[in-house]
């Protein structure tokens, strides 16, 4: 990976793990935006599918 994407997973990181709310919602709002690197991609839609399972992070949709 190029300097370049390791930063934006870095990024993204940070924002899945630093902000309020949780991983999976946060993940969701991110998704949505543009313009987002194919790694980062590919993260994202790894969490989400792991939110639809039973396990995993399935159990975060209950929080709050």
């Amino acid at each position: 990976m190029s300097e370049q994407q390791q930063r934006k997973i870095m990024e993204a990181y940070r924002k899945l793990y630093r902000q309020g709310g949780t991983l999976l919602e946060n993940a969701k709002a991110m998704e949505q935006e543009d313009g987002l690197d194919e790694n980062v991609q590919a993260m994202l839609k790894s969490i989400i599918r792991s939110g639809e399972q039973q396990y995993g992070r399935y159990l975060e949709k209950f929080r709050h």
